[in-house]
């Protein structure tokens, strides 16, 4: 169990493990599928003509080749600056997320010896040795805030409660337990993970569909039209103050671990860092390619506050940038 006050923050190579795209494959995956995709999506709603189609197409064209043209290294970056190009950029997205459920499960990763999901349920309920005490599972002291859209950790966390424990066939009670994990998307999320058999009592119990949960599912108009409405841009986030909460977690974080996060200056200014980390934190990062400038560039970022107009560092923490995979930087320092 994990006692010591602990925020994991995870940016896209967190999910890479498990078949979702790192920022530049989603950036190239856009440039290359979203006119295409943009116009079958409406064809494919009801029947309309070559004429509609080509001009949605080329509707579809026009947002892609300006955010190709762009030189910009994230579609979030690109739609903060381009605001215009808001509902494009997030339906690409959605789509993009939801082609990557459907080719992925999100414990493809075990062959890979890369599953840090399984490691990190591991070591949160290593000290519940029968399924009398697994509600104890809550008493983690752990908070996941994630950058990313996708909800590959909640049905992972999910399974892994449903089939690690005899929870009496009370789908109420799982999913209350489920839900007391606190999972932040910072961005928003593309949709909740559909638990229909949430309000079902013991005598009520039917085998639950492991492998849908609204998770790996058909995409058509209306779910992608859904899907944007559940997730911002940086640009709409500022003007959010429903996650406020998310700076106080980290002030009070005693250990930070940075997965697959790519340290994009308008995501640690979400965070309120580095003036959020607490002078005693310990922070530790994967760092998988980085060169030995932009490692240090990235401890200046978050060691050096600013004090009357004046960088000010903090002498206290510990940040270390490791160049190892998610699952390894955990085994190593968790």
């Amino acid at each position: 169990m994990i006692k010591e006050p602990t925020v994991f923050i995870l940016g896209a190579g967190a999910s890479f493990p498990y078949g979702f795209p790192t920022g530049a494959q989603l950036r190239t995956l856009i440039c290359k599928n979203f006119a295409n995709d943009y116009a079958r999506l409406y064809y494919n709603d009801g029947p309309i003509s070559d004429i509609v189609t080509n001009k949605k197409r080329q509707e579809g064209s026009v947002f892609a080749n300006a955010f190709r043209l762009s030189g910009n290294a994230s579609i979030d970056l690109f739609l903060s600056r381009r605001g215009e190009f808001a509902n494009f950029g997030k339906m690409a997205i959605v789509m993009e997320i939801l082609k990557a459920e459907k080719k992925s499960r999100a414990n493809e990763a075990e062959s890979k010896n890369e599953n840090w999901y399984s490691y990190i349920f591991g070591r949160m309920s290593d000290t519940i040795r029968d399924s009398k005490t697994w509600t104890e599972i809550t008493q983690n002291n752990v908070h996941f805030i994630t950058f990313n859209y996708d909800r590959s950790l909640e049905y992972s966390l999910y399974l892994f409660l449903a089939n690690s424990f005899d929870f009496q066939n009370d789908w109420g009670k799982l999913t209350e337990v489920y839900k007391k994990i606190p999972i932040l998307h910072v961005y928003g999320q593309i949709g909740d993970l559909d638990l229909q058999y949430e309000n079902k009592g013991q005598d009520e119990y039917k085998e639950l569909d492991f492998n849908y949960l609204g998770y790996s599912r058909d995409y058509n108009l209306p779910i992608v039209e859904q899907g944007t409405k559940n997730i911002r841009t940086i640009h709409e986030e500022r003007k959010d103050l429903g996650l406020s909460n998310i700076k106080d977690i980290i002030a009070k974080a005693r250990r930070i671990f940075f997965l697959g996060f790519g340290f994009a200056p308008e995501n640690l200014e979400v965070l309120g860092m580095p003036e959020t980390i607490n002078s005693t934190a310990r922070v530790y990062a994967t760092a998988i390619g980085l060169k030995n400038g932009e490692m240090s560039r990235i401890k200046g970022k978050l060691l050096t506050r600013t004090k009357d107009g004046n960088p000010v560092r903090i002498i206290e923490s510990t940040v270390t940038l490791a160049e190892l995979s998610c699952l390894d930087l955990l085994r190593e320092y968790l």
